[in-house]
């Protein structure tokens, strides 16, 4: 309407909706349908346009229900999954899996991903590139991600077939968090936990995406920690790493499938000393020690937790070593000691060091 008009274009306030961070061609559409202006006086109209510009999940609503295709909503649904960003590889061949599962077929209308993609970019996502020169995607705004994430909280089915189409650990992190915040309801996550042991018990687990699948049947023991088809998977994958070359890598990975096992007495000592063999510091961060550490603690037999923590100690000893070391070197603790009359201070000047880094 005129008056709309005019109070926009009074002062030049359209220059701010351009400059405005959330400035996007849907926000425009919104702000200037005349069907939503209806109860708004030219008065009023500022107001309603910088509200919507700062708080834009009514608009992402409208256009998630109103403006897209189904395949559109996939494809959008994968990037928020995944986090709020993924790889456009990893975005194309999670699209092309999730188009071969038994949910496909609700996806009615154009499936080509190239034409879909063309009309996400610029509106709901952003496309940049790497420094390595590859395409990647982020969501326009994380608010995307607030409205998205709420309209398939209650469809476990949904939300397990894109976790298990993306493969990502980025993906099933953001599902842990999102699982732990509760952003997620409870019957949704024993759902997608009752999924990711189905896909275990089906595949026989997949060494390729060894550290994501460990990661889905945690969220499993957890979300179902009593059901068969749970320990069944866990047993399952776990037999499966046995059988590989890198088993050993993945033990402090699966330490909290390990502890379930042994809580649940599925298995035994026996079954764990496998991962034992040859394992090595250099496959290990501070944060996999303190889970080794967990699992030769929670050990119920005596003789079970000092043999594993003979094998966790010494190697916990040199990741800590290693972290000492690089620390020193980082904070130039010893480059004004250069006379070996200096020993002396040298030393309690890392001994002071070491005694800071340990209580950290």
């Amino acid at each position: 309407a005129p008056g709309h008009v005019e109070e926009i274009v009074r002062e030049k306030k359209y220059m701010r909706v351009i400059a405005h961070q959330n400035f996007n061609p849907r926000l425009i559409s919104f702000i200037t349908d005349p069907m939503r202006l209806y109860d708004v006086q030219p008065c009023e109209y500022w107001s309603f346009i910088t509200s919507k510009l700062d708080n834009p999940s009514d608009i992402w609503g409208d256009v998630y229900d109103q403006q897209m295709s189904d395949s559109q909503r996939i494809l959008l649904l994968l990037v928020v999954v995944n986090g709020g960003d993924i790889a456009e590889l990893d975005l194309f061949a999670a699209y092309q899996s999730y188009l071969t599962t038994p949910n496909a077929t609700r996806v009615q209308g154009d499936a080509d991903y190239h034409r879909n993609i063309q009309i996400l970019t610029g509106s709901l996502l952003n496309r940049t590139l790497t420094k390595n020169g590859d395409s990647a995607f982020d969501l326009f705004n994380p608010s995307i991600a607030d409205f998205a994430l709420p309209r398939v909280a209650a469809d476990g089915d949904l939300l397990a077939t894109l976790a298990l189409s993306l493969k990502t650990k980025q993906m099933i992190r953001y599902l842990g968090r999102s699982i732990h915040f509760e952003k997620i309801p409870l019957a949704t996550s024993r759902a997608m936990g009752s999924r990711f042991s189905r896909h275990i018990l089906s595949t026989g687990g997949d060494t390729y995406n060894a550290f994501v699948e460990i990661e889905m049947l945690e969220i499993a023991t957890l979300q179902n920690p009593n059901s068969e088809e749970t320990k069944s998977a866990v047993i399952c994958l776990l037999t499966k790493f046995q059988t590989t070359d890198k088993g050993p890598t993945y033990i402090a990975a699966a330490s909290p499938l390990l502890r379930y096992g042994v809580e649940h007495e599925l298995f035994n000592i026996g079954f764990i000393q496998p991962f034992l063999c040859d394992i090595e510091s250099d496959w290990f961060d501070l944060e996999d020690v303190k889970e080794l550490m967990k699992l030769a603690n929670e050990m119920p037999d005596d003789s079970d937790q000092a043999l594993l923590l003979d094998t966790f100690k010494p190697l916990a000893l040199e990741v800590l070593s290693g972290i000492i070391d690089e620390e020193i070197r980082s904070q130039s603790i010893l480059d004004d000691f250069l006379d070996e009359n200096d020993a002396d201070e040298a030393a309690e000047m890392v001994h002071t060091a070491i005694a800071e880094l340990c209580v950290d």
